[in-house]
């Protein structure tokens, strides 16, 4: 499985009136299983989910050599989209109102 994060944006850009937009809030999903299993939680940016967190979850579900390759990448502190997930096989099904993220690999 291959995970890109997201390219950081360049700054924040204004808005039509020309106020600066505010950041997206991440926040913290608290349930989140994965082949029906639950594991624990994530931290979420809009539609982009914390890579460090998702690593973690999948920790004991990797191979020892790519954990590490990713624990040990600059990009383990970014952002991924559900859609990169999507294209990387991985189902996922988000309920805001509950707090919840279910993921199936594939």
């Amino acid at each position: 499985m291959t995970l890109a994060p997201e390219s950081p944006p360049a700054g924040d850009p204004p808005s039509a009136a020309g106020a600066p937009v505010m950041a997206e809030v991440e926040q913290t999903f608290p349930r989140v299983t994965v082949d029906g299993v639950a594991l624990g939680a994530v931290t979420m940016r809009g539609d982009a989910v914390h890579l460090a967190s998702l690593v973690g979850l999948f920790a004991l579900r990797m191979p020892e050599a790519e954990r590490a390759r990713i624990a040990q990448s600059p990009a383990v502190d970014s952002f991924v989209s559900l859609d990169t997930l999507r294209a990387a096989g991985i189902a996922v099904t988000l309920d805001h109102d509950a707090g919840t993220i279910a993921l199936t690999l594939s």
